[in-house]
């Protein structure tokens, strides 16, 4: 699958486009790798190697992020996300979203009275 990633990202013609396929493609290569080390293949200071290499081609993808999103043209009810909705507006989502949480429907949160008293804290400090 790689192998006809790479293969169709060498055929595209528009220069930008390619450099940012060509990146996700190096992404998919690494992400793979990681994914199928359960055979050893890596040592750990390999797959450190590997999955600093992913996070400096995530880093790269940035500001690609959303173009490539876009490109799938999934609507934003599809994605469900929070923060990468077409409006930009971000911050009234994610209160949005703070409100809807189940969470955040009683005050305190159910679970608040186990975990304010300082025994529950130490039992969780011992398992630490």
């Amino acid at each position: 699958m790689l192998s006809n990633f790479h293969e169709e990202v060498g055929r595209v013609e528009d220069k930008d486009c390619k450099a940012a396929l060509e990146e996700v493609c190096l992404l998919f290569a690494l992400q793979t790798l990681q994914d199928n080390n359960n055979y050893g293949l890596f040592n750990s200071r390999q797959m450190r190697t590997i999955r600093a290499a992913s996070n400096k081609v995530c880093e790269n993808l940035r500001p690609n992020a959303v173009a490539l999103v876009d490109a799938f043209d999934y609507e934003d009810n599809v994605l469900n996300s929070t923060i990468g909705c077409y409006d930009g507006n971000v911050y009234e989502r994610l209160w949005e979203g703070a409100l809807k949480s189940k969470l955040n429907q009683t005050d305190p949160y159910k679970g608040w009275e186990t975990i304010s008293k300082p025994h529950a804290w130490k039992g969780l400090k011992a398992k630490l």
